[in-house]
Protein backbone atom coordinates (compact mmCIF):
# COMPACT_ATOMS: atom_id res chain seq x y z
CA UNK A 1 0.00 0.00 0.00
CA UNK A 2 1.22 3.52 -0.88
CA UNK A 3 1.39 6.85 1.88
CA UNK A 4 -2.58 6.65 2.30
CA UNK A 5 -2.20 7.37 6.08
CA UNK A 6 -4.82 9.94 7.32
CA UNK A 7 -2.20 11.47 9.71
CA UNK A 8 -0.21 12.48 6.47
CA UNK A 9 -2.76 13.89 4.17
CA UNK A 10 -5.46 15.25 6.43
CA UNK A 11 -4.66 18.95 6.72
CA UNK A 12 -6.40 21.06 4.91
CA UNK A 13 -3.70 22.46 3.00
CA UNK A 14 -2.67 18.92 1.50
CA UNK A 15 -3.17 18.89 -2.39
CA UNK A 16 -4.77 15.15 -2.02
CA UNK A 17 -7.20 15.59 1.17
CA UNK A 18 -8.66 19.01 -0.67
CA UNK A 19 -9.35 16.79 -3.89
CA UNK A 20 -10.52 14.07 -1.95
CA UNK A 21 -13.05 16.30 -0.85
CA UNK A 22 -13.96 18.35 -3.48
CA UNK A 23 -14.29 15.50 -6.06
CA UNK A 24 -16.95 13.72 -3.62
CA UNK A 25 -18.95 16.96 -2.78
CA UNK A 26 -21.73 18.17 -5.34
CA UNK A 27 -20.22 20.21 -7.74
CA UNK A 28 -21.95 23.65 -6.46
CA UNK A 29 -20.67 23.02 -3.55
CA UNK A 30 -17.19 23.12 -5.02
CA UNK A 31 -14.20 24.10 -4.48
CA UNK A 32 -14.81 23.33 -0.74
CA UNK A 33 -13.71 26.17 1.87
CA UNK A 34 -11.54 25.69 4.64
CA UNK A 35 -14.44 25.30 7.30
CA UNK A 36 -15.84 22.01 5.35
CA UNK A 37 -12.44 20.96 5.03
CA UNK A 38 -11.10 21.70 8.81
CA UNK A 39 -14.16 19.93 10.15
CA UNK A 40 -13.88 16.81 7.78
CA UNK A 41 -10.11 16.44 9.04
CA UNK A 42 -11.20 16.44 12.46
CA UNK A 43 -13.68 13.58 12.45
CA UNK A 44 -13.40 10.28 13.69
CA UNK A 45 -15.84 8.80 10.99
CA UNK A 46 -13.57 10.27 7.99
CA UNK A 47 -10.53 8.85 9.17
CA UNK A 48 -12.26 5.82 9.40
CA UNK A 49 -13.27 5.46 5.86
CA UNK A 50 -9.93 6.88 4.80
CA UNK A 51 -8.27 3.89 6.41
CA UNK A 52 -10.45 1.54 5.22
CA UNK A 53 -10.46 2.19 1.81
CA UNK A 54 -6.50 2.91 2.70
CA UNK A 55 -6.25 -0.81 3.97
CA UNK A 56 -8.34 -2.13 0.77
CA UNK A 57 -5.91 -0.92 -2.20
CA UNK A 58 -3.18 -3.24 -2.52
CA UNK A 59 -1.33 -1.29 -5.05
CA UNK A 60 0.72 1.64 -4.73
CA UNK A 61 -1.10 4.15 -6.64
CA UNK A 62 -2.54 7.05 -5.62
CA UNK A 63 -4.85 7.40 -8.63
CA UNK A 64 -6.45 3.74 -7.63
CA UNK A 65 -6.65 5.22 -3.92
CA UNK A 66 -8.81 8.36 -4.49
CA UNK A 67 -10.99 6.69 -7.37
CA UNK A 68 -12.16 4.22 -4.65
CA UNK A 69 -12.44 6.84 -1.99
CA UNK A 70 -14.66 9.56 -3.73
CA UNK A 71 -16.79 7.33 -5.24
CA UNK A 72 -16.98 5.70 -1.55
CA UNK A 73 -20.77 6.10 -0.34
CA UNK A 74 -19.82 6.77 3.46
CA UNK A 75 -16.81 9.33 2.14
CA UNK A 76 -19.12 11.01 0.00
CA UNK A 77 -22.04 10.99 2.57
CA UNK A 78 -19.61 12.85 5.31
CA UNK A 79 -18.14 15.21 2.51
CA UNK A 80 -22.21 16.10 1.82
CA UNK A 81 -22.60 16.56 6.05
CA UNK A 82 -19.92 18.37 6.16
CA UNK A 83 -21.04 20.91 3.68
CA UNK A 84 -24.40 21.25 5.01
CA UNK A 85 -23.07 21.39 8.66
CA UNK A 86 -20.64 24.44 8.04
CA UNK A 87 -23.27 26.49 5.42
CA UNK A 88 -24.24 30.01 6.59
CA UNK A 89 -27.08 29.82 8.47
CA UNK A 90 -30.19 32.02 6.81
CA UNK A 91 -33.18 33.68 8.43
CA UNK A 92 -36.74 32.01 8.21
CA UNK A 93 -39.16 34.25 8.34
Amino acid sequence: MGDFLWDTHRQEEDLWFRKACDAAAEPGARPLGRRVLRRLAETEEARLVWSRVAGQCRVESATVFFARLVTDARWRTLVSEAVELTAPRTARC
